[in-house]
């Protein structure tokens, strides 16, 4: 079963396993983060967007021992536009 963590959890690794470099640009206009852990516990993926200024992009950093280190952000969003959820209201039905 994939373990998912809250954001406390989120920021107590990245915390621990990041430089404050790495950290720094991981947290600077993120949003929605979400964190998977591989089932027998050895690989963690940590997923989330965030602004580049222009658009909103989906980011990932990974580890593939343990949470022990992480790999540099990357964007895996390559011209692919994040919508936001569009909520409609009880009258528009």
């Amino acid at each position: 079963m994939k373990s998912k963590l809250n954001l406390f959890a989120l920021f107590l690794i990245i915390l621990n396993f990041l430089s404050t470099d790495k950290l720094l640009a991981l947290v600077e206009n993120a949003k929605n983060p979400q964190i998977t852990i591989s089932d027998d516990g050895v690989k963690t993926y940590i997923v989330w967007t965030r602004s580049d200024g222009i658009k909103d992009v989906i980011q990932m950093s990974a580890s593939q021992f343990y949470g022990s280190s992480f790999s540099d952000p990357q964007s895996i969003s390559n011209n692919v536009t994040v919508y936001k959820e569009l909520r409609r209201k009880k009258d528009d039905f």
